[in-house]
Order: structure tokens, then C-alpha cells, then sequence
């Protein structure tokens, strides 16, 4: 009896605690939601999200995972406007005419990151349940950043509350924007996601280049035999980089690194590649036997330039006058000068990279500093007509004051076709190279928001914003530092190579 009622009391607390926890979980949600409305404006706001976001934090659950995505789409909502403004002004205007509209977004955007923040701390199975829900049937009212996120959280799901997710995605018949969204999940899943690997061989068949980028990327994660046939069976199909993507899929399965030749690997299948195929050795356990040349069409700074729609930003801030040392010609003299300016050497470089393109590839040029100059407003084709007007408008440049990085990138970005927003768009570039030589800087500005000399920018800050850009990583971002010295310029162009699939060099 006494048993009995030990039970029954420690039932007791146990549901009281339980009301308890819910009580408070709601009362956080209510003023959260009420902080995240959408008539609260953040810049009257701003420290009761910040307070609600936090107190928020404590609680677990697919309400709270809920609330938060609501919260991160609202305040894209606002944001947008000042980007969109922004954007406009880029290609005419002074760093101190934009940078006082990024003051307005920034705290926006930070409080979005806060927002991933939170939800990447979210893993009760309810809130993981929640995400996938969210991810396949709200996905139209999510910006993409945002779709991303949860399809990175979702991925930490048992792979059975998983397996209806190409039933589902076939049913709803996504559009190519949630199809790259849900190819990256499997891709996270890697292995655990082999059981979907015929769905994700039928994406192989898309018209869009970048579903199947992202199906071949899936496939590689998932390590599964079965894609091996039908990756040999795309290499006489695909072009450029698919191929070489292609190419070095099977290359890490195998250990062979075979180039894109599809009668090569034909030939090391029938010989060799029964233990491979028919799951009997492991997938992705020895490194390629040999390194393959990258084919391209000449290189800048030692880099292939392998995209076929390639824009060059560079840096011409004051800085760039300063000397580096110069790497001594055929035919020098032993009395030649020894350095060279940082400049000379850019453009230098630059004349023969664009001297090794091919006239079927594209081309831009970007420079900046205080402003941002642009060669032209578009891409153009690499004729010889417009290299050789390419490299008279380079001779026309003057160095000025400031290294306005983050202008830059915004401006890159929005000229390879992606909005402000996070909606997919067309691209029409595929690489951007990066120059710089020092940290980045930004317009100081007063309490009456005028600008006032200038001060160093965050780099975190631009890393966050090109996340945002190219959220998918569809362009890739090599990037060359000049006389590069401390940890912040470092960092911040090492950062960019990393996480958009490029390559990092310093001189």
C-alpha cells in the first residue's frame, strides 16, 4: 500500500513538474512571438528579441522550432527592403552612401544568425520532426538560408523518419530550388541515406546543371555501389566541371584516378571492379593512385581557371602601391630591380590570365576601394576584342583610398544573378577569384549617422553575409592575398576559399 502511494506521489510531482515546465514554456513563446511580430520593427526592438530570443533558449520542442523559423522569415521580410536599396546603389555610389543602410540591416541579419543559432541547439526528436515537416511542406514560405539550416539540422534524424522523404518529394513534384535543398540533406546524411540512392541517380536526368551538381555531390556522400555504373555512364554526357566532378567521384570511390574517360573506366570496371560494385570493399578507403591535371584554360596565380563564366575582383586600394617581391623574368639582368609593386604584379597576372581564356568562356573584371568599378555590366564573351579593351580599361585605373571587401562581394554576387533575397536564380558567373592585400575596412560613421574617417570591418560579418549569398555554393571563390599579414585579413580570405569550394594562395 505504501508502495502504492510512493507511486502515486511521485506521479504527482512528476505531471506538476511537467505543468510547470509547459507553463513557462509558454509564457516564453507568447513574448517571443509578440517581440517577432510583424509590425515590431527591430530597430525599436532590437534588445527585447534579443532578451525573448534568449529566455527562449531553454526550452526543447517543435513548438519552439516552430516559432523560431516564423521568426527568421519575418524578420527577412524586413530586411530585404534595405538590401534590395542597397544593391541599387552599389555600382555608382561611396562606401559612406551604403554603409549607413547596412548599419540598418546588420543587427536584422545578426539576429537571423542568432535565430540558426537556436535552432541548431534544437534536438529533442519532436523538434528534428518538426524541421523535416517544415522543410518539405512550408518550404515556399522560408527563405532558402533558412531552408538549408533546417535540412542540415533534419539530416541528425533517424534515417527511418527519413525514408518517406522521396515519396514525398515526388508527390509534391518540388521545383529545382527545394530539389537542391533536399539533395544537400541527403548529401548530410551520407551513408545513412544509401537506401535513397535510386531516387537520387533518377536527378542525374534534371535539364538544371545545379540539381545535378548537387545529385553527384549526394552521390559521393553516400559511398553506395550502385551509382558507380551510372556515374561512368554520365562522363561522355556532362561537360567542364560536371565531368571533372564526375571524374573525381569515382576517382575517390576507387582509388583510381582515371580522368574523364568513360571507355578507361569501362575497361578498369570489367578488370578490377567486381569487389567495388558489388559492395564488397568499402568505398572512399584509398586515395587516388595519381594525380590528375585539372584541364582548364590557363591559370591566375597558379590557380586553374576551370569555370567557363569567371569574374576577377581585385583590390585597388593605396596598399596596392606598396612593393613586394618580384619573381626574377627570363632575361633579367643581375642589376634588375628586385620588387615590384603589389599593382604591377595584379595586373601582371591578370593580363595572362585572360590571355589563356578561350573565346567559348566569360569574363568580368571588378575592382574596389572606396568605390566599386566594373569593367562592364555584364559578362562578355573572351574575345580578342574584349581582352584587349580589358586590359586598356585596366591601365586606366587609379588606386584609392579604402579596402571595402564586403561592398564587393554584394556587388559580385548580385552580378552573377542572385537577388537580395534567397530565392533562386540563373547564374551568370560560376567563379569569382578574390584578390586582396589587406584586412577590410569600412566607413566610420556619427551619431547623425554621417561618415567620419574609417575603421576595420568584421569579418565574420562578411563571411555570414556571403553564406547568405551563395547559400547553395554554386560559385566558387578562389582567393589570392597580396603581402597578406596578420590573423583578420588571413582568416577572412582563407575563410572564403574554405567554405565555397576554393582555393586559397598567398604571394
Amino acid at each position: 500500500m505504501r508502495i502504492a502511494t510512493l507511486a502515486t506521489i511521485l506521479l504527482g510531482v512528476s505531471l506538476l513538474t511537467t505543468g510547470l515546465l509547459a507553463q513557462k514554456q509558454g509564457a516564453a513563446l507568447g513574448n517571443f512571438q509578440a517581440a517577432f511580430a510583424r509590425d515590431q520593427k527591430t530597430y525599436q526592438t532590437l534588445e527585447e528579441k534579443q532578451r525573448t530570443l534568449k529566455a527562449l533558449g531553454a526550452f526543447d520542442s517543435a513548438r519552439v522550432t516552430r516559432a523560431l523559423v516564423e521568426a527568421y522569415a519575418t524578420l527577412e521580410r524586413e530586411v530585404t527592403p534595405y538590401a534590395e536599396k542597397r544593391r541599387k546603389l552599389l555600382p555608382r555610389s561611396k562606401s559612406s552612401v551604403t554603409y549607413p543602410l547596412r548599419e540598418k540591416l546588420q543587427p536584422i541579419r545578426n539576429l537571423q544568425d542568432e535565430i540558426l543559432e537556436a535552432l541548431s541547439a534544437q534536438r529533442s526528436d519532436d523538434s528534428l520532426a518538426a524541421m523535416v515537416r517544415l522543410l518539405l511542406r512550408s518550404r515556399k514560405n522560408l527563405p532558402l538560408t533558412l531552408q538549408i539550416a533546417l535540412a542540415n539540422r533534419a539530416s541528425e534524424q533517424g534515417e527511418k523518419d527519413l525514408d518517406t522523404l522521396p515519396t514525398l518529394a515526388d508527390k509534391k513534384k518540388l521545383p529545382d530550388e527545394e530539389m537542391l535543398v533536399l539533395l544537400r540533406l541527403f548529401a548530410r546524411l551520407g551513408t545513412r541515406a544509401q537506401g535513397s540512392g535510386p531516387w537520387i541517380l533518377a536527378r542525374l536526368a534534371s535539364r538544371n546543371a545545379d540539381v545535378r551538381a548537387e545529385a553527384i555531390l549526394a552521390l559521393a556522400a553516400l559511398r553506395w555501389p550502385g551509382s558507380i555504373e551510372p556515374l561512368v555512364a554520365r562522363l561522355p554526357v556532362e561537360e567542364g566541371r560536371l565531368r571533372d566532378l564526375v571524374a573525381d567521384t569515382l576517382a575517390r570511390f576507387t582509388g583510381q584516378d582515371l580522368g574523364p574517360n568513360e571507355k578507361s573506366w569501362r575497361g578498369w570496371l570489367q578488370e578490377e571492379g567486381v569487389p567495388y560494385l558489388r559492395g564488397w570493399k568499402e568505398l572512399g578507403t584509398e586515395l587516388p593512385k595519381k594525380k590528375r591535371k585539372v584541364e582548364g584554360t590557363g591559370t591566375y596565380f597558379d590557380i586553374p581557371q576551370d569555370g567557363t563564366s569567371i569574374l576577377y575582383v581585385f583590390d585597388i586600394s593605396l596598399s596596392m602601391r606598396n612593393p613586394m617581391k618580384r619573381q626574377r623574368q627570363a632575361g633579367d639582368s643581375a642589376s634588375s630591380p628586385g620588387k615590384e609593386r603589389r599593382f604591377d604584379r595584379l595586373l601582371r597576372e591578370l593580363h595572362a590570365a585572360l590571355d589563356g581564356l578561350t573565346p567559348n568562356k566569360q569574363f568580368g573584371l571588378l575592382g574596389f576601394a572606396n568605390r566599386l568599378y566594373r569593367f562592364s555590366d555584364g559578362q562578355l564573351p573572351a574575345t580578342p576584342k574584349n581582352i584587349a579593351k580589358a586590359k586598356a580599361w585596366l591601365a586606366g585605373l587609379e588606386l584609392e583610398l579604402q579596402t571595402n571587401i564586403y561592398d564587393a562581394l554584394d556587388l559580385a554576387f548580385y552580378s552573377a544573378g542572385r537577388g537580395s533575397s534567397d530565392r533562386y536564380y540563373p547564374l551568370t558567373v560560376d567563379t569569382i577569384f578574390f584578390l586582396s592585400d589587406g584586412a577590410p575596412t569600412r566607413p566610420k560613421t556619427t551619431t547623425k549617422g554621417r561618415a567620419r574617417g574609417l575603421g576595420q570591418d568584421v569579418p565574420d560579418e562578411i563571411l555570414s553575409a556571403v553564406r547568405r549569398w551563395n547559400p547553395l555554393r554554386r560559385i566558387r571563390i578562389h582567393t589570392i592575398g597580396l603581402g597578406i599579414r596578420g590573423p583578420r585579413a588571413n582568416g577572412l580570405l582563407r575563410g572564403l576559399a574554405e567554405q565555397n569550394g576554393g582555393t586559397y594562395v598567398r604571394r
